[in-house]
Parts: C-alpha cells; sequence; structure tokens
C-alpha cells in the first residue's frame, strides 16, 4: 500500500471557538452523503454555516474527509471534532469517507487510501484511555482502535438508525465491512513494520553494528 498525500485545508474550518481534545484514543470512521458536499470547503459551510450547524454547534465535524480520488484534512489533530456524541468527540480522530455505502460500493482507490490513513493515524494516537475502553462493546476491545460510528452505541441517536451495520442509515454503512477493514489497516500496519526491521537492519550492517561473534576455533 502506497504512501498517500494529504492536502491541508485545516485554513477553511476555522471556527471562533475551537474545542481542544483531551486524549486521543480511538480512530472512528464514518460516511457522510454528497449532499453534504463534495471536498472540505464545502463540507465545513454545511456543518459551520448551513444546516448541519444545528448538529455541531457550528463547528467541522470530521479531522478528515477521504473523497474518491484524494484525501483532505480539515481539522489539526489537537482540536475535537463533532462527529459522535457524548464521550465520542473528546477521545478521537474522526475520519469521514464520502459516499453513501449503504447503497454503493467504495472504489479500491478509496478503500486503499482509507485504510492507508487509518494506518497513519493509529500510530499517533496517545494510548488507550480505560474510561473509553470501557465503554466499548467487548468485541472493539482486541484489536486495533478503530471503530465504525454505528459500532458504539451511545455515540448516535438512538433514533438515527446508524447502528453498523444493519441500520438503516449505518454508518459507515453495511458495504463498507469494518472487520475487513480493521484487518487491511492491520496488515498494513505490519507491512511498515517490517520495512522499518528491514531498513533498520540495512543501517546497522553498513554502519557495523551487528557482528557475528568471534570465533575461537573450538568447538563445544
Amino acid at each position: 500500500m502506497d504512501d498517500i498525500q494529504v492536502k491541508d485545508l485545516t485554513h477553511c474550518c476555522e471556527t471562533a471557538t475551537p474545542r481542544k481534545s483531551r486524549l486521543q484514543s480511538l480512530v472512528w470512521i464514518h460516511r457522510i452523503g454528497t449532499t453534504c458536499g463534495r471536498s472540505v470547503p464545502q463540507i465545513a459551510r454545511f456543518f459551520i454555516e448551513g444546516e448541519g450547524a444545528r448538529a455541531t454547534g457550528g463547528n467541522m465535524a470530521y479531522h478528515y474527509v477521504v473523497l474518491p480520488d484524494c484525501v483532505q484534512q480539515a481539522l489539526p489533530l489537537d482540536e475535537q471534532g463533532a462527529h459522535a456524541r457524548r464521550w465520542g468527540n473528546a477521545h478521537g480522530i474522526g475520519v469521514a469517507i464520502l459516499g453513501d455505502f449503504n447503497y454503493d460500493r467504495p472504489t479500491q482507490q478509496q478503500w486503499t487510501m482509507a485504510a492507508s490513513l487509518t494506518a497513519d493515524l493509529v500510530g499517533l494516537l496517545r494510548g488507550h484511555s480505560y474510561e473509553v475502553w470501557d465503554l466499548l462493546p467487548s468485541h472493539l476491545r482486541r484489536g486495533i482502535p478503530v471503530v465504525g460510528h454505528g459500532e458504539v452505541p451511545g455515540t448516535f441517536s438512538p433514533s438515527a438508525g446508524k447502528e453498523q451495520p444493519g441500520g438503516r442509515y449505518a454508518c459507515p454503512g453495511r458495504h463498507w465491512d469494518m472487520r475487513t477493514f480493521r484487518a487491511d489497516v492491520e496488515r498494513e500496519l505490519l507491512r511498515r513494520a517490517v520495512v522499518r526491521c528491514d531498513r533498520l537492519g540495512h543501517s546497522l550492517t553498513r554502519e557495523g553494528g551487528v557482528r557475528a561473534p568471534a570465533s575461537d576455533g573450538r568447538r563445544s
């Protein structure tokens, strides 16, 4: 999986009262429909000035938006988004995938970019908060700290139908399978770890830092 380029558009999403994040311990995966916009500047206007302001308090909802052909950053990582109710905003990074995946399937490019971005973000998390960990359903307490919004009851309105994957408005959607997605992110994290180990081994070999023990000619 290739590294992705992220376009920084945080200047388009500034609000008068940005909220600082306490402890980012999860990556939250969402979907966002094209009716909210097709780019970060358009989506920001929807949430800050438009119809979405009622739900977000006039703040940008997500830190990143994955479009069909690129990734755009909307918020600095030390600011809260407005993407999950109650404790979700203060403890997580919000990633929105553009599209309605209850009806449409993501393109391979969009899926791959989202998995690569999520692997980047998992490496930036500041550790798990036991307070948050205990609030997750038991099956999400194992493995990497990546959740779909609709997988965590209490972080959306009970009447919203966002339950993943069976809700009418499931988030991120029945065609965005979170188990498969987490598995792909884990594979990407493993690939990167292997690459780092290989590079470290080559570097130590060139610098003479790894040497076989000298033999004195005797056999044990």
